[in-house]
């Protein structure tokens, strides 16, 4: 099951990139937990997003407002999780400032569907989350 669960996730960044909010989802557990370093920083608030009606809406609150891009770099397939690396391409809508930063992925998977994802701007986060995930 383990390598679904990597072609799971570079199907997912595959459909985020060319803007299909349904192929991005395709394979996200309905009680999905989805939280982000990137929105944390960017917000200056920590946002957790439960389910894919809330997945949804952050989609969309950073799609008005951005041109992003996620760059697999490499992926690592650990059983039920998978480590995903890259680079985060962002360009402002409106500003058109972009910015282009190393991101790192932690997905755990229950039975083949994404049940909880984190992402950090800093890999080494993402490396010592997912020695913990299953805690």
């Amino acid at each position: 099951m383990s390598s679904q669960n990597v072609e799971t996730v570079r199907r997912s960044f595959e459909g985020w990139n060319r803007g299909d909010v349904d192929a991005w989802l395709e394979g996200a557990h309905p009680e999905i937990v989805w939280s982000s370093e990137v929105v944390r920083r960017v917000e200056g608030a920590e946002a957790v997003y439960r389910g894919t009606d809330e997945m949804r809406c952050y989609w969309n609150e950073w799609h008005t407002v951005w041109d992003i891009t996620v760059e697999l770099t490499e992926t690592r397939d650990l059983g039920e999780t998978v480590l995903a690396f890259g680079q985060l391409h962002t360009r402002g809508r409106g500003s058109g400032i972009g910015v282009n930063q190393p991101v790192a992925f932690v997905f755990e998977f229950d039975d083949g569907l994404a049940r909880r994802v984190r992402a950090y701007l800093d890999p080494q986060q993402a490396i010592d989350a997912a020695g913990r995930a299953g805690d």
